[in-house]
């Protein structure tokens, strides 16, 4: 079969969100959803819309933002967000922040198609420099897709559609598993925000025992096999995820020795998609960390506590007050050393670490299925956008 491509620019309105206003005031519960680049990634694993913040369409009018109907696809357009490709398309009507891309399709190609083709294959291609990720909307349009017509557009997209519900099935299997250990916590530890239990207080500073954060310029050093380079994308719900790894070929260097990882450190990003959050298990090896990343080496404290405290809504609401202090989403070690921890004690923290420790073990089975899954997915994706199905 002869396959048209056709440049993107051609095919749909590319273009990109606007600020975000700067102030809590400007957000509540009416008028429609505001997608930021860190709302992507619950977005993408299943997260209800309604999760994001809300703006009024008088204090969208009065910001001049722009309503981007149904159907429009985003992603990250600068940032270390842009790097993860994530692909999102809008189930309604949402405002969109400035470093996302937007294309809203024209008559002649079906959004879902469109989505599906992204997802195999992201933008993150288009960015010309990695320590500085950013892609032009010029080079989004030149990009050139595969036109088929548009009934075997639908027809790819139903399939693709058909085999995308099996992959989330097992997604939802992973999200009720995390559910549960979220209601355990609560039901420990009560609120994280309100401390209705009314456990200590400490600033982080007090449970420090090492910070420093990763260094810039390793990108000459990846390679094929080595040892392990923690990314953003490998931080996700207080756990460390090795599905996606890179490696690294490290210098001998006191640079180099200072990323390096150990055992029971915490994880913190401190770009982009501010308070993304993993624990270094034993068995990683040796591994270090990106420019993007913060190491939390930790006293009096359970790791894994920590962790998915810093992961919670106590730990992202306020990793949210700093983000919106800056124009650029960042944290210095200044910003982590005041976070607030609650301090239950040690043996509550060790119950709930062995809870956990066992539910990741099922979890852990759920995942290798679910990869194994999304392998077999893309597989399909590839042979339907060579015009093989």
């Amino acid at each position: 079969m002869s396959i048209q491509h056709v440049e993107l620019g051609k095919m749909c309105k590319v273009s990109a969100g606007q600020s975000a206003p700067q102030g809590e005031k400007y957000f509540g519960k009416v008028g429609n959803p505001f997608i930021r680049a860190g709302s992507l990634d619950m977005l993408v694993n299943g997260g209800a819309i309604d999760q994001c913040e809300w703006i009024s369409d008088e204090i969208a009018s009065k910001f001049g933002m722009q309503l981007f109907p149904e159907n429009t696809i985003v992603f990250a357009k600068s940032g270390m967000s842009a790097k993860i490709g994530r692909i999102y398309r809008l189930k309604r009507p949402c405002y969109v922040v400035s470093h996302l891309a937007t294309l809203q399709t024209s008559r002649e190609i079906d959004p879902q198609y469109l989505y599906h083709w992204l997802v195999l294959n992201p933008p993150s291609f288009l960015i010309p420099n990695e320590s500085y990720p950013s892609i032009r909307l010029a080079d989004i349009c030149s990009v050139k897709i595969p036109l088929f017509p548009l009934p075997e557009q639908k027809r790819i997209a139903e399939i693709l559609n058909k085999a995308d519900a099996l992959c989330d099935k097992r997604k939802k299997s992973i999200a009720k598993l995390d559910e549960l250990l979220q209601s355990v916590f609560l039901d420990m530890f009560g609120d994280p925000i309100t401390n209705p239990k009314g456990w200590d207080i400490v600033e982080l500073k007090d449970l420090l025992d090492f910070i420093t954060s990763g260094s810039r310029g390793w990108a000459k050093y990846y390679s094929d096999i080595g040892d392990t380079f923690i990314r953003i994308q490998n931080l996700q719900n207080g756990q460390l995820n090795l599905n996606e790894i890179a490696f690294v070929n490290p210098p001998k260097s006191a640079e180099a020795k200072r990323t390096k990882v150990q055992s029971g450190d915490v994880l913190v990003s401190i770009t982009a998609d501010l308070g993304r959050v993993g624990v270094v298990p034993q068995s990683i090896g040796d591994a270090y960390v990106n420019q993007h990343i913060a190491i939390l080496r930790v006293k009096e404290i359970q790791p894994s506590f920590l962790a998915f405290y810093l992961a919670s809504s106590g730990g992202k609401a306020q990793f949210n007050r700093l983000n919106r202090q800056g124009v650029k989403a960042g944290l210095n070690f200044d910003d982590l050393r005041k976070l607030k921890i609650l301090i239950p004690p040690m043996s509550l923290q060790n119950e709930f670490v062995q809870f956990r420790e066992k539910l990741m073990q099922k979890s852990k089975k759920l995942l290798d299925s679910k990869v194994s899954i999304e392998m077999l997915f893309s597989s399909l994706q590839q042979r339907a956008f060579r015009g093989e199905i």
